[in-house]
């Protein structure tokens, strides 16, 4: 009997044509690919909403919710952790601080890095500026070099001897402290992730330069428009999808990067979203860092909602023309060279935390920084 239903389920038309689709090789890595997203992503997403409605043994909060004549029972449903973080005396130094912290540095952080990615992808791409090549591949090396030796090595020149303890290059050779808001805060995150994520827009926005039809700008100009009204109704709707995904990029890497602001905001209290969830989860508070996380997922969420909701479905801009014609590089007149220079000294800027990061490491002693000190020992 078992031996004739095997045979049957064997010789189903329907597994049959399952095995047959399964065999081909976008099936196997689609499954394969499926379970991963399940495995990596599924599961741990549902960890952390239930993690986030229960009480757990190591939880510090599970004592003050006893003191408070709640019955907590470990494993089982609750909301004290969200009414924790949204509505008691800790809301405003756990969370709404945090966030605005978070909102700050995210919107400094991709204004500076999209203006500066945009600016140089159209000085490389649409410019007569000499040197564009070198730039171009110069320019994209910080896409691969991680953000916090950025902020390490900010630290390196600008700490101060007052909240860091021995003195950074700054007052070593100056022989005066920088300010605190030049050492710690919201002013040296920006700058430090600036420096690693404008290559996102750069890269981006150069590739959608490249690919503009030129002759559509020289026709509006041939019909009378401005130089700024070109740039309005054509030049930037052909680029705004990669100037949009570059937004989409920067500002949900700025909400949950880590690092940077460890380095430079914890040391003032300076606590964002990622670094108070660490704070959190550092002080046995797992459910409150939890429901934390769930707010920067829905932060993130929600702004890539946004970015569909101004694109729409449609993610390019298609212009039915015949081969694409780049013409005549834009002249920059007398502006070239300065503008070279410029660009030169951003990018000496991006690379100075590997000289300065390379130069600590041969210090024997923490601030100081003399030809006598240099050893290699480390």
């Amino acid at each position: 009997m078992s031996e004739m239903t095997a045979s049957k389920v064997k010789g189903s038309p329907f597994i049959r044509r399952f095995i047959r689709s399964m065999s081909t090789p976008q099936k196997v890595m689609g499954s394969i690919l499926f379970v991963l997203l399940v495995f990596f992503i599924f599961l741990p997403a549902v960890n952390l909403v239930y993690t986030a409605f229960t009480y757990s043994f190591s939880d510090r909060v599970l004592p003050q919710v006893l003191d408070r004549g709640i019955k907590a029972v470990p494993g089982k449903f609750t909301l004290v952790h969200f009414e924790r973080v949204f509505a008691s005396v800790l809301t405003k130094k756990m969370f709404l601080i945090p966030l605005l912290h978070t909102i700050t540095i995210t919107l400094g952080l991709t204004f500076t890095a999209l203006t500066v990615g945009s600016l140089l992808a159209w000085v490389v791409v649409r410019s007569n500026m000499p040197g564009k090549k070198i730039v171009a591949n110069l320019a994209t090396i910080p896409y691969i070099i991680p953000a916090w030796p950025i902020a390490l090595a900010w630290l390196t020149v600008f700490k101060n001897s007052k909240m860091g303890g021995t003195p950074g290059w700054f007052q070593y050779i100056f022989h005066v402290a920088p300010p605190d808001w030049l050492s710690y805060g919201p002013v040296p995150i920006i700058i430090c992730l600036s420096l690693h994520y404008y290559a996102y827009a750069f890269i981006t926005v150069s590739g959608a330069l490249a690919t503009i039809d030129s002759r559509l700008e020289e026709t509006g100009e041939l019909l009378g428009a401005s130089k700024w009204q070109i740039m309005r109704k054509i030049t930037l709707p052909l680029v705004l999808p990669s100037i949009l995904s570059a937004f989409i990029l920067t500002f949900s890497r700025g909400i949950g990067v880590f690092g940077t602001p460890a380095f430079l905001g914890m040391p003032a209290r300076y606590f964002t979203l990622s670094t108070q969830l660490y704070n959190n989860i550092k002080n046995n508070l797992g459910g409150d860092a939890y429901v934390i996380a769930m707010v920067m997922i829905l932060l993130t969420g929600l702004t890539i909602y946004m970015n569909i909701k101004v694109i729409g479905a449609r993610k390019s801009f298609v212009t039915i023309s015949g081969k694409g014609f780049m013409a005549k590089p834009v002249s920059l007149g007398k502006l070239k060279y300065p503008i070279l220079i410029l660009i030169i000294i951003f990018i000496i800027a991006v690379f100075m935390p590997l000289y300065v990061l390379t130069w600590q490491s041969l210090m024997e002693q923490n601030g100081n920084y003399s030809i006598s000190n240099v050893t290699f020992h480390f």
